[in-house]
């Protein structure tokens, strides 16, 4: 393996080290020596590696991803294009608006859960005959609506002494639709037994009066609406996605690139101005590296034997590859 083994030395100035980065990452051929390894043997060399500026993009892309149920794909790159406050801005002003659209997307589906569950108790509650006025103002009854766990309905047994009455109205998956009715007296305490069996109280909008009848419609009119501008919602925020997509998705690819090459840095030591990259090559991607780094105008290469630095210990397994 010795005679296939090669030793190389990347060697640049401090100011050009990332686009020499962005050409490094991109040869999986390489060996490089950690830094720290270099320095331990070498006075005078330090080590730059630092945290990534670009992470707080890295992570608000994968806000958008979570806030809007999508996943952004990576639309691989080779460079970096754009500027850290031009992404940055592009990246938090589409999450800004993706944001906001969003919660009203939430916002509607909870007002249409409510209205849903309202109607559902509403026509509930139709075969009682009575308005709903009727039951809202009682002077000196409470009443509640809502839904009791199936479970919880063999416990409240335990409470039969109590002030209350209960009115049963359906089954439905693991609770009971129901009503309960208690004096204005003991309010509080009957509110907390049911609280304590996990009742989910379901409440009548203020603004529906009348028969069960007039409430239905009224709910019913509510949903339909509240849905339309849900659909107005999703299409708006489905055309923002799709217009912004394409440059998400490159941003995505800048982002691994860079993180590629903040993770990198951990194999460049400077020496004032200059940096140094050393490490090992296969011999046949010798003129590869040589080239590419030629192409970049911004590094040299020196090529040398293994054995030229004892210092270090080559890698048993080479990758032969080199893109």
């Amino acid at each position: 393996m010795s005679n296939k083994l090669k030793l190389f030395r990347i060697k640049g100035e401090l100011e050009d080290l990332d686009r020499v980065m962005e050409v490094f990452v991109n040869l999986p051929c390489l060996h490089p020596i950690l830094a720290k390894e270099v320095i331990s043997h070498t006075h005078g060399l330090a080590s730059v590696a630092s945290d990534n500026p670009w992470s707080e993009i890295i992570s608000e892309l994968s806000d958008i991803e979570t806030d809007c149920g999508i996943s952004i794909k990576v639309k691989n790159t080779t460079s970096i294009v754009d500027s850290l406050s031009k992404v940055r801005e592009y990246v938090h002003s589409t999450h800004e608006k993706l944001k906001k659209l969003n919660n009203h997307k939430i916002e509607a589906e909870n007002l249409i859960r409510r209205y849903s569950d309202a109607l559902t108790q509403v026509k509930n509650i139709n075969s009682l005959d009575i308005s709903l006025d009727d039951i809202f103002s009682c002077e000196y009854v409470s009443t509640r609506f809502g839904k009791l766990p199936i479970d919880s309905f063999e416990v409240l047994k335990l409470y039969r002494s109590k002030p209350f009455m209960l009115q049963m109205f359906g089954e439905e998956k693991n609770y009971y639709w129901c009503m309960y009715l208690t004096t204005d007296k003991h309010e509080r305490e009957i509110d907390n037994i049911f609280s304590s069996l996990f009742f989910e109280r379901i409440y009548i909008p203020d603004y529906i009066h009348g028969t069960p009848e007039e409430a239905i419609k009224a709910l019913s009119t509510e949903i339909e609406i509240v849905q339309t501008s849900l659909k107005e919602i999703k299409l708006e925020i489905s055309t923002l996605i799709n217009a912004d997509f394409d440059k998400l998705s490159i941003i995505k690819g800048e982002m691994k690139l860079l993180e590629k090459m903040y993770d990198s840095r951990r194999y460049v030591v400077s020496l004032g101005e200059k940096f140094i990259i050393t490490g090992y090559i296969h011999d046949k991607n010798t003129e590869t590296i040589i080239n590419r780094f030629k192409e970049s105008t911004l590094a040299e290469v020196d090529i040398m034997p293994a054995n030229m630095d004892l210092r270090f210990k080559p890698p048993k397994k080479l990758k032969e590859k080199c893109n």
